[in-house]
């Protein structure tokens, strides 16, 4: 699916609308305007997400974004402070790229942006140039923000929504760094017992016509196997979880963007939680900047990470179809692996009295705060939990350097 820039207008205000709406073809995203209530006036493909653009340029694209989150949390606030403070936007771009401050790419990508602003290109548009930087939820409400002239109000959000995504990505990288460096450890220790000491120690018990302990053999060959084919081991793991994710993925696929129960009942619900409260507060942002739910949908839809990320967004599009179709916007909180009852009445609540975009913004804090919770308590646990697997290792490591002295104490008394 490729992103469209289009400008339409409203049969009933008279007004021209302008934003991003995703669609496989020139001729779908006019069918997906008309059935939004819109005339279409001009539709030209994106530069950098046309059809053409190959798969693996897009997972570069959105790893570079997950990465340069924190980076652009202080960019926004950056340009919404120099806003506030009355310096016109292209001014404030410059000032930030020569104050020497941020970063070298940084100061590269302000430089440009204020390059295209001086040029009369609008921001937007010339954010859509750094695919690298910016997804199109975050250029669908520069866009919107640039229309209302609520810029500044518009980065301040952004500000929030690049420091909350980091915020739990750092979170989940701090709860595994220890299990990981403690598994590190552990194999470490055992690899080296297993081609250093270990075998000295069973070569003196064969020249006695001795056995060796089967503890000791089974951890000397294990280490040994782990030192010799170390590098095909990995590439089988990887091979056999690029396998694994292909195959959750054909799975969500045929059905419609659900995960499927049986990975759904192995899904810690941290990460569900994580995903959801992602999603709903960018919907959310996207609602209160002026962007219809339908448009809010699509543009949100391709901005999901990872391959929980791509199931959701497999919900939203089928959602945003159903919804110009007629069907009521609970539609969205269907699934019952992603959404309970309370979340399809809340919406139905939140659209009856106006308030989507708030009630959306409430459903995504409170699945924020839950995330929080579960990732604290999920560190709480695999702390202790490595530690435990850490002295289970090493303990078995050493038993099996213990057994041999212990057979050849027996037998020199």
């Amino acid at each position: 699916m490729s992103s469209w820039r289009y400008k339409a207008r409203d049969p009933n205000t008279l007004e021209i609308v302008s934003s991003i709406i995703q669609a496989d073809t020139d001729r779908a995203a006019r069918a997906a305007l008309r059935k939004a209530g819109l005339r279409p006036i001009q539709i030209n493909p994106i530069k950098g997400s046309i059809s053409g653009e190959s798969g693996i340029m897009r997972l570069i694209q959105r790893h570079l974004r997950s990465r340069r989150v924190h980076l652009k949390a202080d960019l926004y606030d950056s340009m919404a402070t120099l806003l506030d403070a009355g310096i016109p936007l292209a001014r404030a771009l410059r000032t930030m790229a020569s104050s020497g401050t941020g970063r070298k790419r940084v100061s590269t990508l302000t430089h440009s942006l204020a390059d295209s602003i001086h040029t009369g290109v609008a921001l937007s548009d010339a954010m859509v140039d750094h695919s690298g930087w910016f997804d199109a939820a975050e250029i669908a409400m520069i866009r919107a923000g640039e229309q209302s002239g609520e810029m500044s109000s518009v980065l301040h959000r952004l500000a929030d929504r690049q420091s909350r995504s980091g915020e739990l990505s750092s979170k989940i990288t701090g709860a595994l760094a220890y299990p990981m460096l403690v598994t590190v450890i552990g194999i470490g220790v055992t690899i080296f017992l297993s081609t250093k000491t270990l075998p000295q120690l069973v070569g003196i018990l064969i020249d006695a016509d001795i056995d060796p302990p089967g503890l000791t053999m089974w951890v000397m060959a294990f280490g040994q196997t782990v030192w010799n084919y170390g590098f095909w081991i990995l590439i089988a793991l990887v091979l056999l979880l690029i396998s694994g994710v292909l195959w959750i993925g054909s799975l969500s696929k045929k059905s419609n963007g659900r995960i499927p129960k049986m990975i759904a009942g192995a899904t810690p619900s941290v990460f569900l939680r994580i995903r959801t409260s992602e999603a709903m507060l960018s919907l959310s942002e996207l609602l209160e900047t002026g962007v219809t739910l339908v448009e809010g949908l699509r543009v949100v839809a391709p901005t999901m990470r990872g391959l929980l990320g791509s199931m959701l967004a497999g919900t939203f599009e089928s959602a945003a179809s159903r919804i110009e179709q007629g069907e009521p916007v609970s539609c969205i909180f269907e699934d019952p692996v992603w959404f309970a009852e309370e979340h399809r009445q809340l919406m139905s609540a939140g659209k009856t009295a106006g308030e989507l975009g708030r009630t959306l913004e409430r459903i995504g804090n409170r699945d924020l705060r839950s995330a929080r919770r579960l990732l604290d308590r999920f560190a709480a646990m695999i702390e202790p939990a490595a530690i435990v697997g850490l002295a289970i290792l090493v303990g078995t490591v050493v038993m099996a350097a213990v057994l041999p002295l212990v057979r050849l104490q027996e037998i020199v008394g």
